[in-house]
């Protein structure tokens, strides 16, 4: 997801000098799955091509890359296997 220019899919943090990279990912469904107004303004894109370009993106800069994810067990199953 994408959208507004105020919202980034990542966010990083350190803890205890600890750099963690926090992507977020959620169901392409959604723009259909909730009140139009809720998804106005935003592009979502693929939960897979996400975390992967930003994993790479992250590699050599966060210590920790953490997915929180709103995709549904099974995906998440197969997107933690890749």
């Amino acid at each position: 997801m994408e959208g507004l220019g105020i919202l980034k899919p990542y966010v990083i943090k350190e803890v205890n000098g600890i750099r963690i990279a926090i992507i977020g990912v959620t169901t392409e469904d959604t723009p259909v799955s909730t009140h139009p107004r809720n998804a106005s303004g935003l592009k979502f894109l693929s939960p897979m091509d996400t975390v992967n370009k930003y994993a790479v993106e992250f590699k050599n800069t966060a210590d920790i890359i953490l997915v929180l994810s709103h995709i549904g067990y099974q995906v998440d199953r197969t997107l933690a296997e890749q």
